[in-house]
């Protein structure tokens, strides 16, 4: 819209002339107003229609550009929406499996520490049954051991140096134990040991120089014979030996051929001469038999008995502290079966003497009757076979008849 303008003109003049003169310019300056206004009125016009044009025509455009723009948010919104769709499912696929391992690691977790469990309940079975087994081992060596040394207790009274054992029993023990433990002698086996203590002990003391003295026979005890039989006739030696008591030469004599000829070419006469050649090892080269418990003992079977013989010790060794409560436990055990026995003896002979002693009469009767029913229908049962007998021999008959008419057809079939 056109803003109003005010002009203000003075006129100043003097005469007619000069207002003619001057209205005559007014009315000029009137009419060029009039024009400029039209022609202002005619640009203004130009200029809003030419605007109006252009603000059309981009508006159109912009229109045509934010449509696409439009078209292309919403292309991109699907694209995007479709992208989040699958993501989200994606994600929830991978929640799921994720889930599932959890669930499968945690199984898989709760496997192991059950297997771990069992493995290790196993173990402590396992273990509790090796410890019982080794135990139930060291308890009967050990009792074997008690039993041997409890055969000869007495001699024990008779033994120097061993007073701070006390009992004859623990003494006995304390030397067979040393005997068993001897590497030189171990290989001969725990039997034939004690088999030789035994027959020391019997007219005599088992010491230190019966063991020293056994070791010098061993050369004479194991060649060629039966071992225990040579070890027990090398105790016998000692022992008379020792209590200068017995035929000497005669046990000496039962070791063997070797000791005989030892005897005989060393010209011993004496009992004295005997254990000073046995000390020096003569009466071993004169028989012929220097080194021959070395290569029994170094055999393997050997080493194998040596070995056993000290573990039998060991495990003797382990139990012997277990052999007093052990005897206690025992007595509790048989304490406990009488208190058992005497709370059911009373229901016991009341059962023996009631039904018990009837259902063995009434089971006799019934074996009896069944004998009887047996033999009475053995008549019957014979027939039966007899029956089938004849029938089984009516069917072969038949086959060999069938056989005998079909025999001219197979004579003409090999034609």
């Amino acid at each position: 819209m056109a803003a109003e303008t005010e002009v203000k003109i003075q006129v100043d003049v003097d005469g007619t002339r000069k207002l003619d003169r001057l209205e005559r310019k007014i009315r000029s300056l009137e009419r060029t107003v009039d024009k400029l206004g039209a022609k202002s009125t005619r640009v203004f016009k130009n200029y809003g229609s030419q605007m109006e044009n252009t603000l059309g025509k981009s508006a159109g455009k912009w229109k045509r550009h934010f449509d696409d723009l439009d078209t292309v948010i919403k292309k991109f919104g699907t694209a995007t929406l479709g992208g989040l769709k699958l993501a989200m499912k994606a994600a929830g696929a991978e929640m799921a499996l994720m889930a599932i391992s959890m669930v499968s690691l945690h199984g898989l977790f709760k496997i192991g520490q059950g297997l771990v469990k069992t493995y290790t309940g196993l173990l402590n079975v396992l273990g509790g049954a090796a410890a019982g087994a080794t135990l139930a081992l060291a308890g009967t060596a050990a009792a074997l051991r008690e039993q041997n040394a409890a055969m000869f207790a007495f001699r024990g009274n008779a033994m120097a140096g061993y007073d701070g054992f006390v009992t004859g029993l623990n003494k006995v023990r304390v030397v067979m134990r040393g005997l068993h433990r001897d590497q030189t002698l171990a290989s001969a086996g725990a039997a034939n040991l004690e088999a030789a203590y035994a027959a020391v002990s019997q007219r005599s003391t088992f010491s230190t120089g019966s063991q020293s003295m056994l070791r010098q026979l061993m050369d004479f005890a194991s060649a060629g014979g039966d071992m225990k039989k040579g070890m027990s006739s090398a105790g016998e030696l000692i022992a008379s030996i020792q209590s200068g008591k017995g035929n000497w030469r005669e046990q000496a004599k039962s070791m063997g051929e070797p000791m005989k000829q030892a005897m005989k070419d060393l010209g011993i006469t004496s009992r004295e001469q005997l254990q000073a050649a046995l000390s020096d090892g003569s009466l071993a080269a004169a028989g012929g038999v220097t080194g021959q418990w070395k290569a029994v003992s170094g055999t393997l079977i050997g080493q194998f008995k040596s070995a056993f013989t000290g573990i039998r010790a060991d495990f003797a060794d382990l139990g012997q502290s277990f052999l007093g409560p052990l005897k206690v436990r025992l007595e509790e055990v048989t304490r406990v079966f009488r208190d058992s026995m005497s709370k059911v003896w009373l229901p016991l002979m009341e059962f023996g003497n009631g039904p018990f002693l009837a259902s063995i009469t009434g089971f006799a009767e019934k074996a009896t009757d069944m004998f009887v029913s047996l033999v009475r229908r053995g008549p019957e049962v014979e027939g039966m076979f007899g029956r089938i007998a004849d029938r089984w021999k009516g069917f072969v008959d038949g086959w060999n008849n069938v056989l005998d008419r079909l025999r001219p057809m197979i004579d003409g079939a090999r034609v």
